[in-house]
């Protein structure tokens, strides 16, 4: 069951990170939970060390991102939806800065439009009274970030 749900919470995810309209986030980063690294993203987390990704041209170049950039990015993600929860049927964006969490803020702003985003359809879905039960970002999803 836990499977279950932390699949069912990657593909919301990535829907929702597909959607977004800035052009930082681009379809590249959808991928990244599904990515893998020889070096773990948990060494980036546990150090607390600021991570900032290379973002050439805007957009996450995967197919030529090192495993150490991988890995940061797994911890960037992992480091903003800790700090997510679930209230009134919608994300609340982390009350924290970049700074205070450790990533770049070109990272940050990126991951916060995808919560905006995400609020949006959420809103959308309940106008057409779409029945949903929003998922709570569970240590399953962040976890899985790490391994």
């Amino acid at each position: 069951m836990k499977k279950i749900k932390t699949i069912f919470w990657s593909l919301l995810l990535l829907l929702v990170i597909s959607c977004a309209n800035n052009d930082i986030v681009s379809s590249d980063l959808r991928e990244i939970t599904f990515l893998e690294s020889s070096i773990s993203a948990k060494k980036f987390v546990e150090t607390d060390e600021f991570i900032d990704v290379d973002m050439r041209n805007g957009k996450l170049p995967i197919e030529s991102m090192s495993d150490n950039e991988i890995a940061k990015l797994k911890a960037a993600v992992y480091r903003f939806y800790k700090t997510v929860k679930v209230e009134n049927g919608k994300y609340t964006p982390p009350s924290l800065t970049a700074k205070q969490i450790k990533i770049s803020d070109l990272l940050y702003e990126s991951l916060y439009e995808n919560i905006l985003d995400m609020n949006e359809k959420l809103e959308d879905l309940a106008k057409d009274n779409e029945k949903f039960e929003v998922p709570e970002v569970t240590n399953e999803y962040l976890e899985s970030l790490l391994d």
